[in-house]
């Protein structure tokens, strides 16, 4: 997992924090995983009184905290070929949940979506429609890309975890699967297991992109 060297630390005793909601976005960041407005405000050197002066509740703390992630994310620059750009817009988005443990979970839950995945999805899709794509299937590409990166790192942070009896849910996992009865199936879930779930989403991504390349080739495409 990479870790982001600027997240901010924990003050110590001194002179009262300024707080702005972009700085209790960038704490909230560090916090994400478990997030508590003690927590944040243990890391911002402030009592829960003061922060709550800026948010209303937890789910503000995380709307705070997805937002300022999200906007400070380098998303991939746009590329002459959609069916690389996909990917990479894939590849980006999981690196900033990798960075980020509960993001994954926080957003898809997260009604409004919050602002910066709107300006992220709307800046991809364009960059789709550029490209060929119609406005209804630059949504949709964006749109599935996104929830099956989300997905993906659910399962992937899922899998990193120990379970009751000790060992990693991952092994349990493909020893379960293992019993699958037949032995082609089998083969293949055991190869996606051991690959890894970054590789599975990039075949995952694949399977979209050939998809979108048989209806991008329909006479007649895009239909006004």
């Amino acid at each position: 997992m990479r870790q982001n060297e600027q997240l901010p630390k924990s003050r110590g005793v001194g002179r009262p924090a300024i707080m702005s909601r972009s700085s209790i976005g960038e704490a909230a960041l560090a916090e994400l995983d478990g997030i508590s407005s003690t927590k944040v405000a243990k890391r911002l050197g402030v009592g829960q009184s003061s922060l709550y002066r800026h948010i209303t509740d937890r789910a503000d703390l995380v709307r705070l905290a997805v937002d300022f992630g999200l906007e400070s994310q380098q998303w991939p620059e746009p590329h002459p070929d959609w069916r690389e750009y996909l990917p990479q817009f894939a590849t980006a988005f999981w690196n900033f949940l990798d960075e980020h443990p509960g993001a994954s979970q926080e957003i898809k839950l997260m009604r409004p979506s919050p602002n910066g995945l709107i300006k992220a999805a709307t800046k991809i899709a364009q960059d789709l429609m550029a490209l060929g794509f119609s406005a209804a299937d630059a949504n949709m590409a964006v749109d599935l890309v996104g929830h099956l990166t989300m997905d993906t790192m659910i399962s992937e942070e899922i899998f990193r975890a120990r379970s009751s009896h000790g060992g990693l849910i991952r092994d349990e996992h493909r020893a379960a699967w293992s019993t699958q009865k037949d032995p082609a199936l089998a083969t293949e879930t055991l190869r996606a297991i051991d690959g890894g779930m970054f590789q599975l989403l990039l075949d995952r991504v694949k399977l979209l992109v050939d998809g979108f390349e048989f209806r991008l080739s329909q006479p007649g495409y895009p239909a006004n």
